[in-house]
């Protein structure tokens, strides 16, 4: 085929040389879509969720160590400020949950 893909086309004026130079030895391109997951609560009942299992931003922000390591701040910090893990684990959703749908929502392309 004389007439080159599109998407090799782009690749010459978009990537870096290294990149490009592999793209070319591709015959055909491949597409990773990624998804960004925004749960509603970061508990219920007895279950509490850290990190992306909680809200998975877009992996290119590097946010993911972050995030569980706030998350486990944060939580030991509601663990300290309450004798019973209920009230724990609310004041743990109710502070944390607003902040990570903004980190979220500020990693999508618009």
């Amino acid at each position: 085929n004389c007439i080159p893909h599109p998407y090799k086309i782009i690749n010459k004026i978009n990537l870096a040389n290294p990149f490009r130079q592999i793209q070319e030895h591709i015959k055909a391109p491949f597409f990773t879509p990624i998804y960004y997951h925004a749960s509603p609560a970061m508990t219920h009942s007895r279950v509490l969720m850290v990190g992306d299992a909680a809200i998975a931003a877009r992996p290119h922000i590097g946010a993911g160590v972050t995030k569980a390591d706030e998350d486990a701040r944060a939580l030991d910090q509601a663990l300290e400020n309450f004798d019973n893990i209920n009230p724990a684990m609310s004041s743990y959703n109710n502070t944390h949950l607003t902040l990570k749908i903004i980190a979220c929502e500020h990693s999508q392309y618009k």
